[in-house]
């Protein structure tokens, strides 16, 4: 299941208009109006069924939706909850595919850091660089995904340094192999 792209644009205006949205990128994550526009964020205020039971207390209090963008379509929508990240703080559109945030910033002409989380995206993004999520750090990368990600200059592995981000990196590491590298973070 896909979404058009222009009947996305109900929930980015959905987070334009949010005061809670736009405090919660802001304050809390350091995420400016500007960057949250260009990568097509959106805002849903209540998730309902969606939230599941870990999250059915705070369904109703604010989510920033993450799209995954291929051309025209939203292929894969992420919400992350404005209230608290666990338990329940995450939720998935049913019905999409799994897919990878922020590709269309992958430029043949400049590396592209691959992270795990589209906060963390959204800040490399906002200071200058080319960044892209994968879904989470247990994600097999399909051919596709990775022929994705080769079509930059080269990719820097930049993900989480916690045992889980790292073992998922080295494992990257060898199976994109050629123009990879790993970001080693302080």
């Amino acid at each position: 299941k896909t979404i058009p792209l222009s009947s996305w644009e109900k929930l980015e205006d959905n987070l334009t208009n949010s005061e809670a949205g736009l405090k919660w990128l802001s304050s809390e994550r350091g995420i400016g109006p500007g960057t949250a526009q260009r990568l097509h964020l959106g805002y849903v205020q209540n998730l309902g069924n969606l939230a599941g039971p870990d999250g059915a207390d705070i369904a109703d209090k604010g989510w920033v939706a993450f799209p995954s963008v291929e051309g025209d379509k939203v292929v894969s929508v992420k919400y992350r909850s404005i209230v608290r990240k666990k338990p329940g703080g995450f939720a998935r559109q049913p019905g999409m595919a799994t897919a990878l945030f922020n590709t269309e910033t992958i430029s043949s002409f400049d590396p592209v850091f691959v992270v795990e989380g589209e906060i963390d995206c959204l800040t490399l993004e906002q200071a200058g660089f080319h960044s892209i999520s994968v879904p989470s750090a247990g994600t097999k990368l399909t051919p596709d995904m990775k022929d994705t990600l080769m079509l930059a200059e080269c990719v820097i592995l930049a993900g989480d340094t916690d045992p889980t981000g790292s073992a998922y990196l080295e494992k990257l590491l060898n199976e994109l192999g050629e123009r990879t590298y790993l970001l080693k973070w302080p």
